[in-house]
């Protein structure tokens, strides 16, 4: 589990499809506690990427995102290519 403390003045900063910076959004609160992520077993890359999603789709939730969108609708990690 990771805690963030005093992340109110933090800024996301999303590029937007241009490459260039889009929109910017602040952390609405001062600590962030993200949720546990457990892995049981050793997998494949994309195993970790869907054990992750939670807690990074929380993250983005405290800047007013739904999710993020660096995963498909499946749970895959895509990375920058969701905003291209």
């Amino acid at each position: 589990m990771l805690t963030f403390h005093e992340v109110e003045v933090t800024v996301y900063k999303i590029a937007a499809k241009s490459g260039q910076f889009g929109s910017s959004h602040r952390i609405d609160r001062k600590t962030l506690v993200l949720p546990e992520c457990v892995t049981e077993e050793y997998g494949e890359t994309v195993d970790y990427h869907q054990a992750l999603r939670p807690a990074i789709n929380a993250m983005w939730n405290t800047a007013d995102y739904a999710f993020a969108e660096s995963y498909s609708a499946d749970g895959i990690r895509i990375g920058n290519q969701g905003r291209r």
